[in-house]
């Protein structure tokens, strides 16, 4: 039996719409990013509060109308315990010396901070940004709530055991590259570059892309984890506390696993948790600036989805053709008791996966119900942890409203999340803090096969959660 935590913390009506962008709990991986562990951002002491103390609640503007002056990402993003893939991690481990790599992925960006422990293999197909490949820091379809200028927003350190994986390299692309381009934006790669499989020498696995903006991508960094640049605002000009330690030993385990997980773990469940299918037959999904009245970069970028009981097949990315799987979306429901301070559920491992009974759906959806807006909330994950392999849905619910489509706007302004925050007493250190979680958007171009709840690296709750939901 194993048992982690999840939190969301506090939060008012308008952080339901962050949460659904960010599909906001651990246990969701972005099935276009296979294998990753996707971490809240990092809640960081302040100083200024005593230990125990209650956190003024703030409010972060998110999509179209976000400052870039004030409304920076000062906290991790996605956190890897150990390799990540864009793409799917293949069967054959040939794969990786004969020019086929991962399996390919239609995913294209991974919007703020992202820290992998181990290696980086990128495999993405789609022809995007003119052929630039999958861009890390900021994303088109995202919340733009993104490091500050002069930031890192990748890290690799290249610690594994897979000794399966590309040894010449702990950066390795396939069809496309990754590339970074605004903001003077960072990647720190331990260990030597590498070329794109199969391109012209020279074109790297990962670049600053057009080559005259102000990113910069730096290999042969020493303890990358250990050195992470994180400045506050794009007009922070203190240095002297820009460094972060995002090592295995520091932030996982001491931080998350030690101050985190462990004391939630014995949090007493007060809500239930079921699953059952979506009878939804139609979604659609708009970019964060869709018809965004005034602005000069509008767009009209919208995708629509559509559900019924149909049996489909998969198109051998993710899904091979011969699995089958019926046109809906699984429903994993939160139900709480409305109690305005905390709810906790305790869900079981075995829900994380496509099917109920024989019968799969092609990916799984999230709601929460009787949720007081003032509520933060626990998820510890219970049960067997192996072979978890889940599709993340497109739907999230909350209270009955489906909020999928995040922080856009059609007109007026963007929307706001409010994040109440609350802190605990911890012995050794003070927290007060904001934290979140985020994927990227789930796609059918792969499916995760990391399970969520298998190693200590599973859970990345904050120490001092904010509202994310």
């Amino acid at each position: 039996m194993s048992m982690r935590s999840i939190t969301w913390n506090r939060g008012g009506i308008y952080t339901r719409r962050l949460a659904a962008s960010a599909l906001a709990i651990s246990m969701m991986l972005g099935t276009a990013l296979t294998g990753i562990i996707t971490a809240p951002i990092a809640a960081y002491a302040d100083n200024g509060s005593d230990d125990g103390a209650l956190c003024t609640p703030t409010e972060q503007s998110m999509g179209t109308d976000a400052n870039p002056a004030s409304d920076r990402d000062s906290g991790v993003a996605t956190w890897v315990g150990g390799n990540m893939y864009v793409g799917r991690k293949p069967t054959d481990t040939a794969a990786w010396t004969n020019g086929t790599g991962p399996d390919g992925s239609y995913a294209v960006e991974a919007e703020g901070l992202t820290v992998v422990n181990g290696k980086l293999m990128m495999n993405p197909l789609k022809n995007s940004w003119s052929g630039a490949g999958f861009r890390f820091g900021i994303a088109g379809f995202g919340t733009q709530f993104t490091p500050a200028k002069n930031s890192t927003t990748l890290v690799v350190g290249g610690n594994t055991n897979d000794t399966s994986l590309p040894d010449w390299s702990n950066v390795q692309a396939w069809t496309h590259s990754g590339f970074l381009r605004e903001n003077g934006h960072i990647a720190s790669i331990a260990g030597a570059s590498s070329d794109r499989w199969g391109a012209p020498k020279g074109t790297l696995s990962l670049d600053k892309n057009p080559a005259n903006t102000d990113a910069s991508v730096n290999w042969n960094v020493t303890d990358p984890m250990e050195n992470v640049t994180v400045k506050s605002s794009d007009n922070d000009t203190d240095t002297s506390d820009d460094i972060r330690n995002l090592s295995e030993s520091e932030y996982y385990q001491d931080y998350v696993v030690d101050d985190i997980s462990a004391p939630l773990a014995f949090q007493t469940a007060t809500g239930t948790v079921s699953q059952g299918v979506s009878t939804l037959s139609t979604l659609t999904r708009h970019k964060y600036n869709y018809y965004d009245t005034g602005k000069g970069d509008a767009s009209s970028i919208e995708y629509v989805f559509n559900y019924n009981d149909d049996t489909k097949n998969g198109t051998g990315r993710g899904l091979e053709t011969t699995d089958s799987y019926t046109n809906r979306e699984k429903l994993i429901t939160f139900t709480g008791t409305n109690n305005p301070t905390m709810e906790v559920f305790n869900l079981d491992a075995s829900m994380l996966t496509d099917y109920i009974g024989t019968t799969r759906y092609r990916g799984v959806a999230f709601a929460f119900t009787n949720i007081a807006d003032t509520a933060s909330i626990v998820i510890n994950v219970t049960g067997s942890s192996e072979n978890i392999s889940f599709h993340n849905g497109w739907q999230f619910w909350w209270n009955g409203q489906e909020i999928s489509d995040g922080t856009r706007t059609i007109t007026g302004p963007a929307k706001t999340a409010r994040r109440s925050r609350r802190c605990t007493r911890r012995p050794r250190r003070r927290s007060c803090g904001t934290s979140m979680t985020r994927t990227t958007s789930p796609s059918t171009a792969a499916s995760p096969t990391r399970a969520p709840t298998s190693t200590r690296r599973t859970t990345r709750p904050p120490r001092c959660s904010a509202a994310s939901s």
